[in-house]
């Protein structure tokens, strides 16, 4: 049996080659819910994996926010590398 190509997916998800390719290659800096229904409905998903495609979705989509603690700890980082580097510079 002849699958769709990433052409045909594209085309009837009514979203640009491009663009679904580099959805794919999971290079594409952001997608809308939307957009992801139409390739699961190109893709003839079933209800079940269009739910867990959309909660995915919604997980990478969240905003990350830093980790507790990691401001501190490259403030700690550069000044340990600025310290290094004068007393390399200063012949110690």
């Amino acid at each position: 049996m002849h699958g769709l190509s990433r052409r045909d997916v594209a085309q009837i998800a009514d979203i640009s080659f491009n663009h679904y390719q580099r959805l794919e290659q999971g290079t594409s800096v952001g997608v809308s819910a939307p957009v992801i229904v139409r390739i699961c409905d190109a893709l003839l998903m079933e209800d079940d994996e269009k739910a867990r495609m959309l909660a995915l979705h919604q997980v990478w989509a969240r905003p990350r926010r830093p980790l507790a603690g990691s401001r501190v700890a490259g403030s700690q980082a550069a000044g340990e590398i600025s310290g290094r580097q004068r007393a390399s510079s200063s012949g110690v």
